[in-house]
């Protein structure tokens, strides 16, 4: 069986097992980690199966075809709720892709998210109450401020993408991003590089190389790269010395080496 095929009957027995329209999501989406559909490339028992990262659209979309409410926001207070359940507190972000207007659930980060900066300023400029002061409230027992969903303000603003770049070799390497932020600056395109790895860290896999801020969006579906950015990323690997063959392999949603973030998504 090869690794297609391994991920596909794993999430046609998840879905047998415990079908999602007859079984709390809670259970549903613990079933999906613990068979390892949660982020397929990482290890076994960490909610992957060691497969290539480009594996989990097979995954996303057996699942989600099981699904019969596809309501992000719904699905996002369900999730809230468990959480709180088990007394936690404050923020965290749910991950969807949106694939032919479907949305399709990949995991929840009880956590501040590497798209938090960016929501905040969204909302900052807005005028709204923004994702901290959310947070505060929450820790100290308050009402949340008013605000407008993240998606709805990010509508209205000037486009705004996050650039995200991970390591998919199957070893931890010395990496240097900075040519990589350099092809992506000179696109004429780019803000800034928020985060890069650097030669005297060992980057392990899955970890992110560099995270650039651009001025629109970089892909049209959630699946693929736009140009230039597919070129950025292609042309630092062909010249980065090192770099294994399976750094090329696709990852989940965008191919490559790399995952976008749209502000359609930031905050979850």
């Amino acid at each position: 069986m090869d690794e297609r095929d391994l991920v596909a009957s794993t999430a046609h027995r998840v879905v047998a097992e415990f079908p999602p329209t007859r079984v709390p999501q809670r259970n549903f989406l613990e079933a999906c980690f613990d068979a390892g559909l949660a982020w397929v490339q990482f290890p076994i028992g960490l909610g992957g199966l060691g497969v290539a990262p480009g594996l989990q659209a097979v995954s996303d979309s057996i699942l989600q075809a099981a699904v019969s409410d596809g309501d992000i926001d719904a699905a996002t207070i369900t999730i809230g709720n468990w959480l709180r359940s088990y007394g936690y507190r404050g923020t965290f972000g749910v991950d969807f892709l949106v694939h032919d207007g479907v949305p399709l659930f990949t995991e929840v980060n009880p956590r501040f998210q590497g798209s938090t900066h960016a929501s905040c300023k969204l909302a900052i400029g807005a005028g709204e109450s923004c994702l901290m002061l959310e947070h505060l409230a929450a820790i100290m027992g308050m009402s949340a401020p008013p605000s407008r969903p993240v998606a709805e303000l990010a509508a209205e603003a000037p486009a705004l993408a996050h650039f995200v770049v991970h390591w998919v070799g199957d070893e931890a390497e010395r990496l240097d991003a900075s040519p990589l932020v350099r092809l992506a600056m000179a696109t004429g395109r780019s803000l800034r590089a928020e985060v890069q790895t650097r030669p005297g860290l060992l980057t392990g896999r899955g970890a992110a190389v560099a995270r650039i801020v651009c001025r629109e969006s970089v892909t049209q579906t959630g699946f693929e790269l736009t140009q230039p950015w597919a070129g950025v990323v292609s042309t630092w690997k062909a010249g980065a010395a090192g770099v294994p063959a399976s750094a090329s392999s696709a990852a989940a949603g965008p191919q490559g080496a790399e995952q976008v973030m749209t502000p359609g998504s930031l905050g979850g």
